[in-house]
């Protein structure tokens, strides 16, 4: 056994009793002299000590020289054996299967019982029974048997669980300076915690020390024989081992060199030779001359970016890695890192804060004109009149909220007002509900006018935001009493409880017009003296009508609860208000989210997308929600049926951050649009606001009494408080977050002594999300003389420009006298230095491009990204690999060695996690969109399209003296008749379409931008070594994609393709070939289709975004994960707006038309018989006939009785029948998009049922609108809100939202579908568009008749 290493074992044993007092630095040998063992000792020592005294001076104790490379492995994976196993023996290598679960895993390291832990296996899974997928990687079961009487532990509690992940470190082999000595470590592994994946422990080497003698290594006999000489033994060894282990396997009397740092599983600081931390006094030298020089600064920065966190209480502040210069030592992160950073939740309370209460909307009043008083308790409507006293006509309504004193007068608050079409406000003389209630307002001059008409809202922000909890302290309110006076003139007010009278020289009396209208309140008695909830008041009309405004406090306003009814349901229908707008009322305010929008039912045709959401809050009140009816929509016939979330109301004075609590989480507590366009978040505001019921009316239940206004509202209010941060870097590379004070603004915390600050930020009070916040990138620029020339540069320029603004100066101040002698004046000059386009006028014909870096005006130049395709057949020598492409190559052996010396193991530190290998292609994506700006239309007028007319020439025919412009569809030439014999041809041409056809002749950049989100596309993936036949998943920013991806026979590479989906895709919710699972086949590959998503939530924006693939359910738990495989994907889109010059031309197409007419003499041929007529013949006196529609069209012979079967019907002679669909057309039949060659009667087509239906109706004509929509001229579609005749649709109409573009007619005998419904309408479904047409046909075909 070697001897362990003392302090006085060479002094004791080997006779070295070196000193450095001694002064000797050799020692010189005499001839002679017999050979000390001391001196051949103390020689090695004498030199020792000077190697030791450079290295201290270069290096700290413990520096690394050489590096090992510290890693880490979280997923070691542990089986614990159960107690009651017979047998635990097993050897490193062997393959143990689960009884149970029928998982195999490969045995890396055995640990025998110590203490409370049982002997224990570290494997690495290498197969499953089957696919899986969970939320942790597949693993033995507790208590199942692992063959040979091994047992897994039978208890399987969190804090002793039978499977799970234990840590182990590995180190490479390195060189480290310690105790004087430069040691080399060899490669070595430790467990740095056998049954925990997230320890935080100091990993190193334990220095041990100690003397090897020939007993102890057989090798240090004489070996210049060929075996060792055991009669000869050499001198003994001094041997230094460093010891990979954790700080906490150690002594105190024990040597440790810390090596990293390692913190929840992560290695937080590891020693690395980069980072000039070994190194002693000369870094110190170096560092102090930077810092002198050069100062703080950044080489790559750091950045900045924050992120959710999985406990709410939380965010994630991500810092990328970088490079700093902190006072002169160069401090390096060369890894992303995460810091979690508590929310702000600390509050503050204000006792007796003042919020101040106004608003306006009010006219004023003379006291003589005030007659009944308005009703402020109901809040009923008044009717807006002409004339005074409530003559004239009603040109609108308002509701009045209050009435106060304005001096000797009144002055009535208003809300709500309409005014009828054409009429204005300035028009009103007198406001009321009768003659026995109204009130004139004061006229200025001859007009009304409402003071402060935008000061309505009755929202008023507390004095800080971000409060946790409002308690109402003292306010005073008004409030109205009204009845009945009684005989004596006496009248009773009292106010709720909570209340008491107060403030009674302010209280207003209006009675009828008979006793007087406004009272003095000189006149009356019995107002209160003392604090009281009732009075009587005397002196009053006696048995008369009376209104009492009345003042009241409270020092305990309640605040106003808001409860959340869930799914509440109303079936009901269209209704339409006098603005047109089409909406079904909801019959309830403050709607929270609408779930469900069906026809009919709960289970009919969705209508979600016809309608926008009104969730009721306006200014001045909460009205009942509606669902609007969008532009551009049809209205559906029948019940709508509505699944919504709403608050419901509670009564009290008013609303605020509490009226939301135990109900809505405080980040969803809603905000309001005002009708001026502001967002405002409610928890910051006192909400005055009325509530109407269900009927749309008020009443004292729902309203919260408002105060005067200018009055102030006292409460005590408790608040989030802000918090600032400063994330800085210190010398050795370590990031911290140094917390600053909470307040409502605080300052950001001073910056810490030998760290560098790179950011500051600022999270609001109870943070809502990971914009919740303010960040202030600190700047601390790195000057290089490339910078410094750069600076030159632009000083020059600097100068330039100077000088050219001095010439500018000196050109406009240049005085040009005329013949008079007067300065004439300047102008058309101006100075550009072509480095922007601020000068330049972008709107009209811009031709030119600017080249900012050279300052040069160019010519005008585009930007565009093409697709390259790989051409093999004409790219000889050319040869594509992957992606990529090579000169023609064959490979051949260059050198090898056929021969070795030993075996070595790749990894010999074997981990229990598959780390897979993943290819994407492509990997990147770069595209440019375009979006039309603006155009410029030149009108070339009119063209006739003459393909298909009949002898087109202006000597045949003509158009009847109307000029090209005036055509349009349906018009015809004269008839020209060419005679020959007994045969008349009738030659007609006829315009049967009219489309704009519109020609781009120009284009140019307006401007650029850049897109926020990826487009939608296809990658392929080939992913390697992942673990065996298991399930895997695949995340984009640790976002599941399983909706986006399908597992694929092959890996085709995007070189090997030529399709590109461009911006296709976009919108679609799954994979456009459909979903898969996706499973690893028996060597862990699998390939890959993955359909990037850009729709609704499942998009990303532009950028750097990490791809993997775990065989867990979720993205964010790695450490769960027995399968990882990862790839970076970028993305850069830019969207160009352009002008367009555009040439648009109508184009009429002409058809013509020949009817041959025969005739001939009658003959008789047997019985004869009179002749028929049919659709577009000619008549013959007897035996058959020949017709011809026209040249295209339907033909076939009479037979002798005149007849022909068509099935059901003809055209009339009008050109008018049934109005039909062609039969190809397709409609919404039974909730099912269906042909209409399918409708009967009693099925539900769109949301009406079948009334009528008529099958192969024969038409000789039709209508193609848009070259899809095949409808007969006399069919009515609904075009821009009304109903018209296909016929008379023309190019530029929308039907039901869609854009008529080409409108055309065919003349030709079709069958056709005659379909009538009990509703007015139904849609016609035409690849994406949806047409709507009339389901009426009887009132409408009367109509047209």
């Amino acid at each position: 056994m070697a001897t362990q290493y003392t302090s006085t074992l060479f002094e004791t044993k080997y006779k070295d009793d070196f000193k450095d007092s001694d002064g000797y630095y050799r020692i010189l040998f005499n001839s002679g002299r017999a050979l000390q063992a001391r001196e051949l000792t103390q020689m090695q020592t004498i030199i020792n000590k000077q190697v030791e005294r450079f290295g201290n001076h270069i290096f700290k104790e413990g520096a690394v020289v050489k590096p090992g490379g510290m890693s880490i492995n979280t997923n070691y994976e542990f089986v614990k054996l159960d107690t009651t196993s017979t047998s635990t023996a097993v050897n490193v290598g062997d393959v143990i299967t689960g009884g149970t679960s029928g998982i195999k895993a490969e045995v890396l390291e055995v640990t025998a019982a110590a203490g409370a832990d049982p002997v224990t296996y570290f494997v690495k899974y290498v197969n499953t029974s089957a696919a899986q997928g969970s939320t942790t990687t597949p693993r033995f079961q507790p208590s199942e048997s692992l063959g040979a009487g091994r047992i897994v532990q039978i208890t399987n509690t969190p804090s002793n669980p039978a499977v799970g992940r234990g840590t182990r470190a590995t180190i490479g082999d390195g060189v480290y300076f310690t105790q004087g000595f430069f040691v080399f470590a060899e490669s070595q592994t430790t467990i740095v915690d056998k049954y925990s994946d997230i320890p935080s422990k100091e990993v190193g080497f334990k220095v041990i020390k100690s003397v090897f003698s020939v007993d102890d290594d057989a090798g240090l006999y004489d070996n210049q024989g060929t075996v060792p000489n055991t009669t000869a033994p050499g001198a003994d060894r001094y041997y230094i081992k460093l010891q990979l282990t954790t700080e906490d396997q150690t002594t105190t009397d024990d040597n440790f060199i810390n090596v990293a740092t390692v913190k929840n599983g992560a290695i937080f600081k590891a020693v690395s030779a980069q980072q000039n931390l070994q190194y002693n006094i000369p870094r110190d030298v170096v560092a102090t001359r930077i810092k002198e020089n050069s100062g703080d600064y950044i080489v790559k920065p750091f950045r900045l970016e924050f992120g959710l966190d999985s406990s709410n209480a939380h965010l994630l502040a991500k810092v990328s890695d970088g490079v700093a210069v902190v006072d002169g030592y160069r401090s390096a992160r060369f890894a992303p890192s995460s810091i979690r950073i508590n929310k702000p939740t600390e509050t503050l309370q204000r006792n007796g804060e003042f919020t101040a209460v106004d608003y306006g909307a009010y006219v004023d009043v003379l006291s003589d004109s005030a007659i009944g008083g308005p009703d402020t308790m109901t809040m009923a409507t008044q009717r807006l009149m002409s004339g005074r006293n409530m003559s004239g006509s009603q040109i609108g309504r308002a509701r009045v909220r209050a009435v106060h004193e304005n001096g000797a007068d009144l002055r009535y608050y208003l809300f709500d007002v309409k005014m009828n079409t054409t009429q204005n406000f300035r028009d009103v003389k007198s406001i009321g509900t009768d003659a026995n209630n109204f009130f004139n307002p004061l006229q200025s001059g001859l007009n009304s006018t409402l003071e402060e008409p935008y000061d309505n809202l009755l929202l008023y922000p507390l004095p800080q935001k971000r409060p946790k909890v409002v308690t109402g302290k003292q306010m005073e309110v008004q409030i109205l009493r009204s009845g009945t006076t009684t005989n004596s003139g006496t009248f009773t007010i009292s106010v709720p409880t909570g209340y008491i009278l107060s403030n009674a020289g302010d209280w207003i009396f209006i009675t009828d017009a008979s006793n007087g209208g406004r009272l003095s309140n000189s006149t009356l008695g019995g107002f209160p003296t003392s604090q009281s909830t009732t009075t009587n008041i005397t002196g009053l009309p006696a048995s008369a009508p009376i209104k009492c405004y009345v003042y009241a406090q409270t020092s305990t306003p309640i605040t106003r609860a808001k409860r959340v009814i869930t799914d509440h349901t109303v079936t009901a229908q269209m209704q339409t208000d006098s603005d047109g707008e089409q909406f079904i009322d909801l019959k309830r305010p403050d709607i929270i989210n609408v779930k469900r929008i069906r026809a009919v039912d709960s289970d009919g045709t969705d209508l979600t997308s016809r309608f926008t959401v009104d969730n009721g809050q306006r200014d001045a009140f909460y009205g009942n929600g509606r669902l609007v009816l969008s532009g551009g929509q049809s209205a559906p016939g029948g019940n709508v049926y509505v699944k919504f979330d709403h608050y419901a109301h509670d009564p009290g004075a008013f609303f605020s951050v509490s009226s939301y609590t135990g109900n809505t989480n405080y980040k969803d507590i809603p905000s309001f649009k005002t009708s001026r366009g502001n967002t405002l978040f409610l928890r910051n505001y006192l909400d005055f606001r009325p509530t109407v019921d269900s009927n749309g009316t008020f009443s004292e239940n729902t309203i919260g009494f408002l105060p005067q206004p200018t009055d102030l509202v006292q409460s005590d209010n408790e608040y989030y408080l802000n918090q600032t941060f400063k994330l800085v870097i210190d010398q050795e590379g370590l990031l911290r977050i140094v917390e600053g004070e909470r307040a409502f603004n605080p300052a950001f915390p001073p910056s810490q002594v030998k760290t560098l600050p790179l950011y500051n930020f600022l999270l609001r009070g109870n943070t809502l999300n990971d914009s919740d916040l303010t960040v202030q990138k600190l700047d601390h620029r790195r000057y290089t003389m490339k910078d410094i020339d750069r600076l030159e540069k632009r000083l020059t320029s600097l100068e330039e420009l100077t000088s050219l603004n001095m010439l500018e100066l000196a050109t406009d101040n240049f005085e040009v006298l005329d013949s008079a002698g007067l300065n004439r004046a300047k102008s058309g000059f101006f100075v550009d230095n072509f480095t922007s386009h601020r000068l330049s006028d972008l709107r009209t014909g811009y031709r030119a491009s600017i080249d900012p870096t050279k300052g040069l005006l160019r010519p005008l130049c585009g930007e565009d990204n093409i697709r390259l395709v790989f051409d093999s057949d004409n790219s000889p020598g050319i040869t594509r690999r992957g992606d990529n492409l090579y000169l023609d190559f064959t490979e051949e052996v260059w050198i090898d060695n056929p021969f070795a010396t030993r075996a070595v193991k790749i990894n010999p530190f074997d981990t229990s996690i598959y780390t897979g290998n993943m290819h994407l292609s492509p990997a990147s994506d770069e595209w440019r969109d375009k979006e039309v700006g603006t155009r410029t239309i030149f009108d070339q007028g009119t063209e006739l399209s003459t393909d298909l007319a009949k002898q087109w020439d202006n000597w045949a025919w003509n158009w009847g003296g109307k000029d090209l412009e005036d055509l349009k569809v349906g018009d015809n030439t004269d008839t020209y008749d060419h005679s020959q014999g007994y045969i008349t041809r009738k030659t007609v041409n006829k315009v049967i379409s009219e489309k704009i056809v519109e020609e781009v002749i120009g284009e140019r950049v307006l401007y650029s931008a850049i897109l926020p989100f990826i487009r939608s596309r296809i990658v392929e993936m080939k992913v390697d070594g992942l673990r065996p036949n298991t399930n895997v998943f695949l995340f984009m920013n640790n976002r599941p994609m399983a909706e986006f991806v399908r597992q694929t026979s092959s890996f085709t590479p995007y070189a090997a393709t030529t399709a590109d989906f461009g911006n296709t895709l976009k919108g679609q919710t799954t994979h456009k070939d459909g979903k898969t699972a996706l499973t690893t086949d028996a060597a862990g590959s699998i390939t890959i289709s993955f359909q990037v998503p850009h729709a609704g939530d499942d998009k990303f924006r532009c950028g750097t975004h990490e791809i993997k693939i775990l065989d867990v359910t979720k993205g964010d738990r790695e450490d769960k994960a027995g399968s990882i495989a990862r790839a970076i994907y970028t993305s850069t889109g830019h969207l160009d707006t352009v002008h367009q010059d555009i040439e648009s031309t109508r184009v009429l197409e002409i058809e013509g038309s020949t009817t041959v007419v025969d005739n001939t003499p009658t003959y008789s041929y047997g019985g004869g018989g009179e002749g028929g007529t049919g659709p577009g013949a000619t008549s013959y006196d007897g035996g058959g006939s020949w017709y011809s529609n026209n040249d295209n069209g339907y033909s076939g012979w009479e037979d002798e009785t005149g007849s022909v079967d068509y099935s059901n019907s003809w055209d009339d002679a009008g050109g008018y029948g049934f109005a039909c669909l062609l039969e190809d057309m397709k409609v919404m039949l039974n909730g099912i998009i269906s042909e209409v060659t399918n409708v009967k009667v009693g099925d539900v087509v769109s949301y009406g049922t079948v009334t009528e239906v008529m099958h192969k109706h024969m038409r000789n004509g039709y209508y193609i609108i848009n070259d899809e929509l095949k409808i007969t001229n006399d069919h009515p579609v609904l075009v821009n809100g009304s109903w018209k005749n296909t016929e008379d649709v023309v190019v530029g109409d929308y039907i039901n939202g869609v854009k008529v573009k080409s409108t055309r007619y065919v003349e030709q005998l079709v069958p056709t579908v005659f379909i009538a419904t009990d509703t007015e309408s139904y849609d016609v479904y035409c690849g994406g568009n949806v047409y709507t047409v009339h389901g009426d046909y009887r009132n409408s075909l009367a109509a047209v008749g």
